[in-house]
C-alpha cells in the first residue's frame, strides 16, 4: 500500500470520510474503504481451510505485521463468548485455526467512518461496521463492531494505518469517539457508546481474566506443625465447582479510579487523614475499600462493560489460589517459599507492591498470597465447612462479617497460606485489604 506524507494541519481539516459498504468499496476511491476491504480479504484467505496450514500461518504473520500495532492492540472476543472479553490479535487468529478447522468466512458492511482527529501518537479514525462470521457447517453470527485505526499518513487515495482495537459497538452516531476519556465513569447511568470508550485500565482488567476449568478439590486444611491449621479451616472437605474466570491480578488503583473517580488517598481520608498510604500508583493494588464499596464498583463496571463481574466465592478463591486442576498442594499460592510468590511482613518493608512482581501460581495468577487481603462474596462462619454444600457453595445466607482471604504485606506467613481464613465487617476499610474479580 503506497504511503504519501500529508501535513498534520491538512489532516486536521479533513471532513467526515465517506460512508461505504463492502460491496461498494471497489467502486469508490476511499482509502479507508480500501484498507478495510484488504484486511477482510486477508482474513478470509486465512480462514479458508482449503489452504495448507503452512500457508495459513504465513497469512497470520502477514495480517499481524501489516494491520495491527506491534503492542497494545486488543480485539473483542466475539468468536469465544465464554472466554476472555478482550484478547490480542495473535490470540484471535490462533483461535480461528483451532476453533474452526473446517474454515470460517467473514462478511462485513461499513456503517460509518468518523472524522480524523488528533491522538497521542498522530491521528485516529473510528469505523463502525457489522461483521457476519460464517463457520463452515454452522449458523452465521453477526455483531456490530467498532474498529479504531491509528492513522499514520493519509491522502485522498492512500492510507497508512494500524488497527488499535476492535470493540463491541453500541449505537454510534456520525461523530468522533473519545478513546481516552479523562473523566472517571462515575455517573449513575451507563455512558453512551457514542461518547465513551473503555479507559485503558478497564481494558487491561478485561484482558487479564484467566479462565479456570471447573473441577473438584479438597478445601480446607489438615497440616500439622509450625503451619498447622486454624480451627475455622477444618474439616477438610471435597468441593466441586463450575468453571469461571478470575482476575490475573488484584484490582489496581488505576482501575478503581477509572470507574469510581476516587484515589487511594481519597479512600484513606474516609477513614483517617493521618493514616499512612501503603503504596501509591496506578499499578499498585487498591486498598482502603469496603466490601460495600466494592459492590458499587462492580455495578458500575458491569454497566460500562456489559459484563457480569462479581467477587469470588470463598471456595472459588481457594480453588484458584491452590492452582485449580493443576494444583501441586503448595502451602502458598504458587509454591512452598512465600518470599518467591508474595509480599508479607518479612519482605514488604511495610507497604504494598505493584501487582505481578512475584512469581505466579500454576494458573498464572499473581499475589494470591500476600500484598493485600482480598474480599470474597461470602458471609463468614467459623463452622461453615462442617455443613456447606458440596457443589458451588455460596457461603452462609446472612451474617455480620464478610470473608477475606490471602494475607497481606503486614501479615505473617501463616496468614498467607492458601487455606487461611479471615473476616471483616462489610463497611470497614483497611490499608491492607483489596479485592480481585471473577466472571462466569
Amino acid at each position: 500500500m503506497r504511503k504519501i506524507r500529508c501535513p498534520i494541519i491538512l489532516m486536521s481539516l479533513l471532513s467526515t470520510l465517506s460512508l461505504v459498504s463492502s460491496d461498494k468499496a471497489a467502486a469508490q476511491s476511499d482509502p479507508v474503504a480500501d484498507y478495510i476491504a484488504n484486511y477482510y480479504e486477508m482474513l478470509n484467505n486465512y480462514g479458508d481451510a482449503k489452504g495448507s496450514l503452512a500457508d495459513r500461518r504465513l497469512f497470520r504473520e502477514e495480517i499481524l505485521s501489516r494491520y495491527f500495532l506491534y503492542e497494545g492492540s486488543l480485539i473483542w472476543n466475539h468468536l469465544r463468548p465464554e472466554g476472555k472479553r478482550y484478547i490480542t490479535p495473535r490470540e484471535y487468529l490462533d483461535n480461528i485455526l483451532t476453533d474452526f478447522p473446517e474454515g470460517i468466512a467473514f462478511r462485513y458492511e461499513v456503517a460509518n467512518v468518523s472524522n480524523l482527529e488528533p491522538a497521542n501518537d498522530g491521528l485516529k479514525t473510528i469505523v463502525r461496521l457489522k461483521l457476519t462470521a460464517k463457520p463452515a457447517g454452522q449458523p452465521s453470527v453477526s455483531h456490530d463492531l467498532r474498529m479504531v485505526l491509528a492513522v499514520r499518513q493519509y491522502n485522498p487515495t492512500s492510507l497508512s494505518a494500524r488497527i488499535k482495537s476492535i470493540d463491541k459497538a453500541g449505537t454510534i452516531e456520525n461523530s468522533a469517539v473519545n478513546l481516552n476519556p479523562v473523566t472517571p465513569l462515575v455517573s449513575g447511568e451507563r455512558p453512551a457508546s457514542a461518547s465513551v470508550s473503555l479507559p485503558e485500565p478497564i481494558r487491561e482488567l478485561e484482558l487479564n481474566m484467566v479462565r479456570i476449568a471447573g473441577g473438584s478439590f479438597m478445601m480446607g486444611c489438615n497440616s500439622e506443625g509450625e503451619n498447622s491449621c486454624y480451627d475455622d479451616e477444618k474439616p477438610l472437605h471435597q468441593i466441586t465447582l463450575s468453571g469461571f474466570s478470575i482476575s490475573k491480578y488484584e484490582v489496581t488503583q488505576g482501575q478503581w479510579e477509572a470507574v469510581m473517580g476516587t484515589s487511594v488517598a481519597d479512600q484513606r481520608d474516609k477513614v483517617n487523614t493521618r493514616y499512612p498510604l501503603r503504596g501509591e500508583g496506578p499499578q499498585y493494588p487498591m486498598y482502603y475499600v469496603s466490601w460495600e464499596e466494592v459492590q458499587e464498583f462492580i455495578q458500575k463496571l458491569n454497566r460500562v462493560t456489559g459484563g457480569n463481574y462479581r467477587l469470588p466465592t470463598e471456595a472459588e478463591w481457594e480453588y484458584a489460589a491452590a492452582g485449580g486442576s493443576m494444583a501441586q498442594d503448595h502451602l502458598y499460592a504458587g509454591g512452598h517459599t512465600l518470599k518467591a510468590v508474595g509480599w508479607f511482613d518479612e519482605n514488604s518493608e511495610g507497604a504494598t507492591a505493584p501487582v505481578g512482581l512475584k512469581s505466579p501460581n500454576e494458573l498464572g495468577l499473581y499475589d494470591m498470597s500476600g500484598n493485600v487481603w482480598e474480599w470474597c462474596s461470602d458471609w463468614y462462619s467459623a463452622d461453615y465447612y462442617s455443613h456447606c454444600p458440596a457443589e458451588n457453595p455460596p457461603g452462609e445466607r446472612n451474617g455480620k462479617y464478610r470473608v477475606r482471604r490471602g494475607g497481606s504485606w503486614n501479615d505473617s506467613a501463616r496468614s498467607c497460606r492458601v487455606t487461611s481464613r479471615r473476616s471483616s465487617k462489610p463497611d470497614m476499610r483497611y490499608g491492607n485489604l483489596g479485592f480481585r474479580l471473577v466472571a462466569p
